[in-house]
């Protein structure tokens, strides 16, 4: 592939996003009016927003025995190189195939939504017949495995009288995946994309300030439990029972 061009196209964004972050964080386009910030800028920090809550939760139901600073530092600097590592391959390849190789993935995008593009894009790799439903199989498993975490998370929190060391009944499990999955179904075929951000963004909203009272409680916690120990005996804090 055109490993030159992804790698300089990737730094080139790279050196435009520290440039322009501030600037990008905070537009709105009210001159234009293109929508764009509303329906990509807006709608991903609102997406994150509302998945943040069960996300946290299970990080740290499966983080037992980490510290906060590990967690932490995994969560934003491995996630963030993954994520850096998906759009420098794909991203770079995309745009070289747009600019360089005369392949209109724009038209089919406008035309086809981004369905068609994906699958535009990956006919042009070799070894269609294995790449293709690799791709399929992958997203799947994403599905799959969003799911389990949410109505694992879900589970707990419904259930009564669950303690650290236990897990919800089965069964309130496999309820809350069904019902995710019957609710993003339902969802996509009311509207698609649109109703997607507009509950996103919906949802959210009173979210972040759950967000913002459960951070303050946390650092509140901390410094009552640990604020005067050492480090040392923060680490070997004796877990209870």
């Amino acid at each position: 592939g055109p490993t030159l061009f992804m790698l300089s196209f990737y730094v080139d964004s790279l050196g435009v996003l520290a440039t322009n972050f501030l600037r990008m964080s905070l537009y709105t386009d009210p001159i234009t009016k293109s929508g764009f910030p509303q329906d990509w800028t807006v709608f991903y920090w609102a997406w994150w927003a509302a998945w943040a809550m069960y996300f946290g939760l299970f990080v740290a139901r499966i983080s037992k025995g980490r510290t906060i600073r590990n967690v932490v530092l995994n969560m934003m600097v491995v996630t963030t190189i993954g994520c850096s590592l998906f759009f420098l391959v794909f991203g770079g390849y995309a745009v070289d195939l747009l600019l360089n190789q005369g392949i209109a993935i724009d038209k089919t995008m406008a035309e086809g939504g981004p369905g068609a593009m994906i699958t535009q894009v990956l006919n042009t790799l070799p070894f269609t017949g294995i790449v293709i439903p690799y791709f399929l199989f992958v997203m799947l498993i994403f599905q799959a495995t969003t799911i389990d975490s949410n109505a694992y998370i879900i589970s707990m929190i419904s259930s009564k009288e669950i303690r650290n060391d236990q897990e919800s009944p089965r069964w309130t499990r496999l309820f809350w995946c069904a019902l995710l999955a019957v609710i993003g179904v339902a969802i996509m075929m009311v509207g698609g994309l649109p109703v997607v951000q507009l509950s996103s963004v919906a949802t959210s909203v009173p979210i972040i300030f759950i967000i913002i009272i459960l951070g303050l409680s946390l650092r509140k916690w901390l410094k009552e439990d640990f604020g005067q120990e050492t480090k040392e005996q923060v680490v070997d804090y004796p877990e209870e029972d």
